[in-house]
């Protein structure tokens, strides 16, 4: 009953108290374009670049992620050996996270990123030329600067690269590249790995990372000068 009665004291409300309500309501913001992923990748070369460098970076540790068991087979550990690289790999990457937004604020984020990249390629060269355990340790212990630094470092790039309304489009675009370089690379690591041997997938992993590096170095070349190019030459 109260429910009713209080349906009926709104509709009975007095209708210039309606009117002034409608005019004291803010408009609507118009309705903003989004562009379609083909046109939001057309529009940025830097996110071009980015998308491709976290291609080759993802790809460069599938050695890490899929056959660190035999990484470590082959340095002569074994399974405590495996459980130790696990929990430094994974609990690394976790203060890394939390350092992040302080970095982001006192550094640009495409500063950050570049320091991880380079960190992912100093942990694949480790692992390269890794003779025993301790080299392997070492090299699972970069991930502090790895996905630590990345994980939330490319949020904050993306989100400086493209407008306000073509944030969240973006940020699918990066996790998509993330999953075509697993489709792609997981199937070509074991092929490598059946092949010729852990060993050269090791090699293959460093040089994609080599490759991301200079991909994420020109992507941030290309951020700084689209920066100083004045906004009304950049479409904005």
């Amino acid at each position: 009953m109260l429910a009713i009665a209080l349906f009926f004291a709104l509709k009975m409300q007095n209708p210039h108290d309606e009117s002034k309500m409608a005019e004291s309501k803010p408009l609507l913001p118009a309705v903003t374009f989004k562009a379609s992923f083909r046109q939001l990748l057309g529009a940025s070369r830097v996110l071009q670049l980015f998308l491709m460098a976290s291609v080759f970076m993802q790809a460069g540790q599938s050695n890490t992620l899929l056959f660190l068991p035999r990484i470590i087979s082959n340095a002569g550990g074994g399974k405590a050996e495996l459980g130790l690289a696990l929990l430094i790999q994974v609990g690394m990457e976790m203060p890394g996270m939390l350092l992040t937004p302080l970095l982001v604020r006192r550094f640009r984020a495409r500063a950050v990123l570049s320091i991880s990249f380079a960190s992912y390629l100093l942990k694949a060269l480790i692992v390269l030329f890794s003779s025993n355990m301790g080299g392997v340790l070492a090299a699972t212990s970069v991930s502090l600067l790895c996905y630590g630094l990345y994980g939330i470092s490319s949020v904050y790039f993306v989100n400086d690269i493209v407008k306000p309304h073509e944030k969240v489009r973006a940020q699918v675009l990066v996790t998509m590249s993330g999953a075509l370089a697993a489709i792609v690379a997981n199937p070509l690591a074991g092929f490598v790995v059946d092949c010729f041997g852990v060993s050269a997938l090791n090699l293959v992993c460093a040089i994609c990372q080599m490759l991301a590096l200079g991909l994420m170095l020109l992507c941030a070349a290309f951020q700084n000068a689209e920066e100083k190019t004045p906004a009304f030459q950049r479409g904005i």
